[in-house]
């Protein structure tokens, strides 16, 4: 009984895949890609490798709001 919830629950949620254009929380997954493919601690120039590290195409919620500037 359980069971079959939780599999009509995943073929929905892979429907939903499906049928949507992009995911509305790709920018949490975008992210840490970019600061794993950009992080050097030798890179010569410390402050643009940080800055590379935090891009996302998305948002920058995740390090910039009204009140929380964490790059600062």
């Amino acid at each position: 009984m359980l069971l079959n919830k939780i599999r009509e629950s995943i073929t929905a949620y892979q429907k939903w895949l499906s049928d949507t254009r992009q995911h509305p929380f790709v920018y949490k997954w975008e992210t840490p890609v970019h600061f794993q493919a950009n992080w050097n601690p030798e890179d010569p120039d410390p402050a643009a490798m940080f800055d590379r590290c935090f891009q996302n195409s998305e948002s920058r919620r995740q390090w910039q709001t009204e009140n929380w500037h964490p790059k600062k």
